[in-house]
């Protein structure tokens, strides 16, 4: 088994030390050049050097990262290749400068040198159109695109064997860094060259850039994430390269190369890890913000110091009107920034601005709410759940409580939280991260008032169910009664009615007896119908029994009232109580107010 083991594991060390390789190389090489450099007393920021090293030693560093992760990734032996060659074309330039200028002889293959620093960098043109177009999976947009990688190998081509062919006589002093131009038709053929080589290199990263945008438009998710990290480091590595144009900031074009490189390595390897919609247009806020309140300075400054004169007053009064636009700047270019870089979530967010806006001067209803989340996520099957009470129970707009949370099979749920308290909860259906962040932390405010209507409705709920358990126990209770004195007093009250008035009957009493034997009948049937009279007024057995249908026609009186009853079922118990007792009311009103006239129930 371990003889097995030994070879299936040589090969992944071996593909992950060859990555490391070329970048080892870096280092001893650019040790090499440092040492070198400051042994002909020259300062590390001399020549080439600085620029040198840190390109070299970051794109095989970043080639190192990608081979060892993916082997075989096209852009991984890329960056190791140019890493590799740039480092060589500064060791050439550090070797020549000792050989042929700081000590003379003093090491060997000092014109050799001298012609590979001349020609070195040339080939690495190439380096940038090929970048851009095979970023971030080392594959073309299409083919259709091929036309970058032609362009690049045309300048290999110029700048790797043309030029060194045509240069080669002049190796030496000749081709030492920042030597005039020999003033021979071949010196000047190789100048025409290279002069190729930089148009062929420009036509070829626009296209890359060109199909870079076709890329962006077409990607979805992951892939356009790695495009923006790709582009956020171009543009803050422009930047760099533009201020350093200005007088006293030269050193910055150094630092360049550290922006787009980290660029890079985020969007091959973190791009997951870190919001880089927000970081980009917080770079652009606060740039465009720092350029106009810098040149908004300088104006007030210069104008009040031409009219005043230069003083301790003049810098503060500009300092006061600079703090005073920094909040209206700042609004203004934050709008500016998201209306261009992301109009849809600028949109989406001014529309529950303005919903959050009419919060405590109108009403604003849950189902306003839920319309402007549907409008703003473009999802009409948006809903809204929130949370109310002690126990977080989810509700709807209405106040039924959610649970389960009814999501379907391609939606998702987001809470949204306000001071740290969940508030709501949004289920839609999936889609940009950054869009549904910023609607949510916009829409909190409107959410938190649709919550408290939503708890008032609960409310009310739990006070409509209150009552209607008072209503049906009441309801209960008379039902009770009126079954105790029907089963129980008045049975009992007619029974004995009948009795004394059999013995009556059956026998002849003195006249006093029975006048009081039929006092005492008179008496007991009036208890009867006062009984009857309590118990009709209380509920009526035929409604107990058959429901509105079959009571609703007692009501009927020839002439006067007419009844019919249309309902094919029966109803809730409180409902037909409800409308038993309102019928009888209307109709002894009818006939309290208005008797002679014809009536309908």
């Amino acid at each position: 088994m371990d003889v097995v083991a030994t070879p299936a594991a040589r090969p992944g060390l071996v593909r992950v030390g060859v990555g490391w390789v070329p970048f080892g190389a870096t280092l001893l090489l650019a040790a090499l050049a440092i040492t070198l450099t400051l042994g002909d007393g020259r300062s590390l920021l001399a020549g080439d050097l600085p620029l040198g090293c840190e390109l070299g030693i970051g794109l095989t560093l970043l080639g190192a990262f990608i081979l060892s992760r993916h082997p075989g990734h096209p852009m991984g032996w890329l960056f190791a290749a140019s890493g590799l060659s740039r480092i060589l074309v500064t060791v050439a330039e550090a070797w020549c400068v000792r050989a042929l200028v700081a000590r003379p002889g003093a090491l060997p293959w000092g014109e050799l040198a001298s012609w590979v620093q001349a020609w070195g960098h040339l080939p690495l043109l190439a380096f940038a159109p090929m970048t851009v177009v095979l970023f971030p999976d080392g594959r073309l947009p299409g083919p259709r695109w091929r036309v970058v990688p032609v362009l690049a190998g045309a300048v290999v081509v110029l700048g790797a064997v043309v030029v060194p062919i045509a240069i080669w006589p002049y190796r030496g002093p000749l081709l030492l860094p920042d030597a005039p131009v020999p003033d021979t038709p071949r010196a000047s053929f190789a100048l025409a060259v290279v002069v190729a080589g930089i148009v062929l290199t420009v036509v070829a990263v626009l296209l890359a850039l060109v199909a870079v945008v076709a890329r962006a438009r077409r990607c979805r998710g992951e892939v356009r994430q790695q495009l923006k990290w790709f582009g956020y480091g171009a543009g803050c590595a422009l930047t760099l390269e533009l201020l350093s144009a200005l007088p006293g900031l030269t050193e910055l074009a150094v630092l360049s190369p550290i922006p787009m490189l980290t660029g890079i390595g985020l969007g091959i390897f973190r791009y997951r890890l870190y919001d880089v919609d927000r970081l980009i247009k917080r770079t652009l806020v606060y740039g465009a913000i720092t350029a106009v309140l810098v040149g908004g300075f300088a104006t007030v400054d210069i104008t009040l110091a031409t009219i005043l004169g230069r003083n301790t007053v003049v810098a503060a009064a500009s300092a006061f009107v600079v703090a005073i636009a920094l909040r209206p700047v700042r609004d203004a270019v934050q709008d500016l920034v998201d209306r261009v870089f992301d109009r849809r979530t600028h949109d989406a967010v001014a529309i529950l601005r303005a919903l959050g806006q009419r919060v405590g001067r109108e009403p604003v209803e849950p189902a306003t709410v839920i319309a402007a989340l549907q409008h703003a996520l473009r999802d009409p099957d948006l809903k809204v759940y929130y949370y109310t009470g002690s126990a977080r129970v989810l509700v709807d707009g209405a106040g039924r409580r959610a649970d389960p949370i009814p999501t379907g099979p391609d939606q998702v749920s987001d809470p949204v939280t306000r001071n740290g308290e969940q508030v709501a909860l949004i289920v839609h259906a999936p889609a940009d991260p950054v869009l549904v962040h910023a609607v949510v932390r916009s829409a909190a405010p409107v959410l938190e008032h649709a919550r408290l209507q939503a708890a008032l409705l609960v409310q009310l709920a739990e006070v409509r169910a209150s009552r209607a358990r008072l209503a049906a126990a009441g309801d209960a209770e008379r039902r009770r009664i009126e079954r105790d004195l029907h089963d129980g007093a008045q049975q009992r009250l007619v029974g004995l009615a009948l009795h004394v008035q059999s013995a009556k009957r059956r026998g002849a009493y003195p006249p006093d007896v029975a006048k009081l034997l039929t006092f005492t009948v008179e008496q007991l049937s009036a208890a009867v119908e006062e009984i009857r009279a309590l118990v009709h007024g209380i509920l009526p057995p035929a409604l107990t029994a058959g429901g509105l249908p079959a009571v609703l026609p007692e009501l009927a009186r020839p002439g006067a009232v007419t009844v019919s009853c249309a309902i094919p079922h029966r109803l809730d118990p409180g409902i037909e109580a409800t409308a038993w007792f309102v019928a009888c009311e209307a109709v002894a009103n009818a006939a309290k107010h208005a008797p002679g006239h014809l009536a309908h129930v």
